[in-house]
């Protein structure tokens, strides 16, 4: 073909492509490929291969050897002990002039009481020591160590010992099992990928709003947008709570998935913005639903258990991940199952099956409303803030004084008022697989990027790393060809579910939960969407977004392909737009472009 064709062919497929990519699904162009699959019209340029070896990732974060001090015994020993999978350091691929942080987790006996100790031994003669509790949202026994160890000026590989303490009155743990010797390779600061080494915080300021970015990020390239967007949630929770204060609110845009996309304190709000967004948050709801969490102490919301808030926060917020009819959904969750009773809500909030958890908090808090009006919601609140003991004990005296009956009666009365909605199977099969998505999500955050897992990794203080200047730990995540194809494919999951293609949302969901089998093959889709960000990769560009032409689909007689939205990584983090269309054999795939700036 010629070439003023070939490229005319391409740009008649990019238009369609970009029409369509609101609502776009991956097609089986990332099946297997047959013999009456294969392109007609591969592009002339040759198939793209990676620049460097992909980076197979393991459970840990610790990208380091971790050995026993002494050879324990063969058989595995119940606790007290030290589990070298258990040792992690953030973050990842740490480098020199990084602050690092440990987790340690020993494996102690089910019902320990007594007070263990984990000791680090630094390389520079430091001794660190911090006592063993339940530190984390799944309350698990670990030794935390925040930004405890500078590692500014050192190179090469570093070692540190890691020691178990136990208390004179408890059991101690068997020679060989309570010492690790851990060695960490830093790499030089110059090998990062941008927007490091040179990323740093900065601020811009609007009417309420203190925005803190990092430069170099999405959130520097996009601050035209997202200062008044910022701006607006911040006005519409300010108003809901009657809230007028002359000091600015500080919301910190982190260039990583952290959690499910945000999380808060009483004195700041932060929320992940990034390209590459696997999480299926809307930036309009996600601050809303943080700044809740800010602002809701205003009328004492913040005495009451969990369950309330983040109900609240959902209900303010007008949905969890994008709107919603927060009691449709939950009649639908009543038909597919399962259900969270509100009592075991209200004991272990952030135990449950999260999606669940926060889908009836919400529809919860609606009914109330819907009972009571939002003047009733503050006069809940506030009775909460007024009464004293726990926050069980609060809500007991806070629904009482709003006229409401104990939890148990309320649940009858509010699970009548859902089963009078009429919902159909298709709503409880779209509501099913958007948890299991989830569920997905955070497998892969827990075997890929384990800092991220809002169960057990740590949710950095961007305050705090700001006033030091630490950034490593909200913008280094993942970056070889495997982990940003998974991400993609659960982006592409995440699209097909908005784009009411559910089943094509079980099969790429499935085909993730299947590559994060430690002892299987990847799947086809998986082999191929890595082959294609390879291709990508080697090119100088890092994709954050694809789309694909279904097969059979073609435009001027050129074989079916995918628009790959990308950042440049030479001039970060600027988007470019590619073409990728892949070769006669499987798993490999040509690239052009970019064709046009974006």
């Amino acid at each position: 073909m010629p070439g003023h064709l070939r490229w005319w062919t391409i740009a008649v497929l990019l238009g369609w492509a970009l029409s369509f990519s609101a609502c776009a699904v991956l097609s089986p162009l990332l099946a297997p490929l047959t013999p009456a699959a294969a392109p007609t019209g591969a592009l002339t340029e040759p198939p793209a291969t990676p620049s460097s070896p992909a980076v197979t990732p393991t459970a840990t974060a610790l990208a380091a050897d971790v050995t026993p001090v002494r050879t324990p015994t063969a058989t595995p020993l119940p606790g007290p002990r030290l589990d070298p999978a258990l040792v992690r350091t953030y973050p990842l691929g740490a480098a020199t002039g990084d602050w690092i942080s440990f987790d340690v987790e020993p494996v102690l006996a089910a019902g320990y009481e007594a007070p263990y100790t984990v000791t680090l031994a630094l390389p520079d003669g430091q001794t660190l020591s911090s006592p063993v509790s339940s530190v984390g949202f799944d309350r698990q026994p670990r030794a935390r160590f925040i930004w405890a160890w500078n590692t500014t000026g050192l190179t090469g590989t570093q070692a540190f010992t890691v020691t178990l303490m136990a208390p004179p009155d408890a059991p101690s743990a068997l020679p060989g099992a309570d010492v690790l010797r851990v060695t960490l390779p830093l790499q030089a600061p110059e090998t990062l990928l941008p927007p490091e080494p040179g990323v740093r915080w900065d601020m811009r300021a609007t009417e309420g709003i203190r925005l803190h970015y990092l430069t170099g990020s999405a959130a520097e390239r996009d601050l035209a947008t997202l200062l008044p967007l910022a701006q607006g949630a911040y006005a519409e929770v300010a108003a809901r709570f009657e809230v007028t204060t002359t000091t600015a609110l500080d919301v910190y845009m982190l260039d990583r998935i952290l959690g499910q996309g945000g999380y808060a304190t009483s004195d700041w709000v932060a929320v992940s913005y990034t390209d590459r967004a696997y999480a299926p948050s809307e930036l309009t709801l996600l601050l809303r639903h943080e700044l809740t969490h800010r602002l809701d102490s205003a009328w004492g919301c913040d005495q009451l258990p969990s369950m309330i808030r983040e109900g609240l926060a959902v209900w303010v917020a007008g949905g969890h991940y994008w709107p919603e009819s927060l009691p449709r959904n939950a009649a639908a969750l009543l038909q597919t199952g399962p259900y969270v009773p509100l009592q075991q809500l209200l004991d272990d909030f952030y135990l449950q099956q999260h999606e669940i958890g926060y889908l009836e908090a919400g529809a919860l808090l609606a009914y109330i409303v819907e009972e009571r009006g939002w003047e009733g919601m503050r006069q809940l609140c506030e009775a909460g803030a007024a009464a004293s003991g726990e926050g069980t004990l609060r809500l007991a005296s806070a629904l009482t004084a709003l006229g409401l009956p104990p939890l148990p009666e309320l649940e009858r009365d509010w699970l009548r008022w859902l089963q009078a909605l009429h919902v159909t199977a298709e709503e409880g099969r779209v509501l099913q697989d958007g948890w299991l998505l989830m569920d997905t999500v955070r497998a892969y955050q827990s075997r890929y990027d384990p800092s991220a897992y809002f169960l057990t990794g740590i949710l950095f203080d961007p305050a705090w790393g700001a006033e030091r200047g630490i950034t490593a730990d909200f913008v280094r995540r993942p970056r070889e060809a495997r982990a940003i194809a998974l991400e993609l494919l659960l982006q592409m999951a995440q699209e097909s579910l908005r784009a009411d293609a559910p089943a094509e949302a079980e099969r790429l969901a499935a085909a993730v939960q299947a590559a994060l089998e430690p002892t299987a093959s990847p799947p086809p889709e998986v082999t191929e969407m890595e082959a294609l960000v390879a291709a990508v990769l080697s090119r100088g560009y890092e994709p954050y977004r694809v789309v694909c032409v279904a097969d059979g689909v073609e435009v001027g007689q050129r074989a079916p392909g995918c628009v790959v939205y990308a950042l440049d990584r030479a001039d970060w983090p600027m988007k470019r737009v590619l073409w990728a269309v892949r070769g006669a054999e499987a798993a490999s795939w040509s690239v052009v472009g970019p064709q046009l700036p974006y």
